[in-house]
């Protein structure tokens, strides 16, 4: 009985995708282990998660399991939801429509610009475009907030220190030139003069080029 429990179905193996859709339960969960090759025997996955009280406890998504692990391990996964993550990284000075050129995906992002935090993070396999501007725009709140009081200070929108910010990061790569380039760029706007940024046209028409076209 513990050898079927303790010793895995292989010795090794590669981790492959098993999905635990909402409603199945411990009995359908445990046939569609067995019928993927991940366990020997259903009644043993059975047996175990009752004796641990924990047939409850298990939760739908999507794992990385290997029949290299034993049935503790699988259990434990799925009853701890430990779902499988990809790692996605969102380099600095990409806006919402490289995130969507690089990803494949659609971000419902629309008034978002400026709110993403570039960072890596790990996501469901299964993510979407909602997903991914939840936790991108969860981190840029986490980021800004020591800085909330000092943005209230300095007499500027947390909305126009974003547009120069971005303006900054498509224009300049030292942190010397962006400060001088800002000092320039505040002075401009508050007398009125045009920037005369070239990240303000390639913003504007989504394209790498200042070039305009009718």
């Amino acid at each position: 009985f513990w050898w079927g429990i303790f010793v895995p179905k292989d010795q090794i193996a590669k981790e492959k995708i098993f999905s635990v859709e909402k409603g199945q339960g411990l009995l359908e969960i445990s046939q569609n282990l067995e019928k993927e090759g991940l366990i020997k025997n259903k009644i043993f996955f059975i047996l175990y998660v009752l004796l641990k009280e924990k047939e409850k406890s298990l939760q739908a998504g999507k794992y990385f399991l290997s029949s290299s692990m034993n049935i503790p391990q699988i259990a434990q996964k799925i009853i701890s939801g430990d779902i499988a993550k990809i790692k996605v990284t969102i380099p600095e000075g990409f806006n919402t429509k490289d995130i969507e050129e690089k990803l494949g995906i659609k971000l419902p992002a629309e008034n978002l610009e400026g709110y993403l935090f570039p960072d890596t993070y790990y996501l469901p396999v299964d993510f979407t475009g909602e997903d991914l501007v939840k936790v991108m725009r969860e981190n840029f709140e986490k980021k800004i907030a020591p800085y909330k009081e000092e943005i209230e200070k300095s007499g500027k929108t947390l909305q126009e220190i974003i547009i120069m910010a971005s303006l900054l990061e498509k224009e300049v790569k030292t942190k010397e030139e962006k400060e001088l380039v800002a000092g320039i760029l505040w002075k401009r706007l508050k007398v009125g003069m045009p920037l005369q940024v070239d990240a303000t046209i390639t913003y504007l028409t989504g394209k790498k080029t200042t070039k305009i076209t009718f």
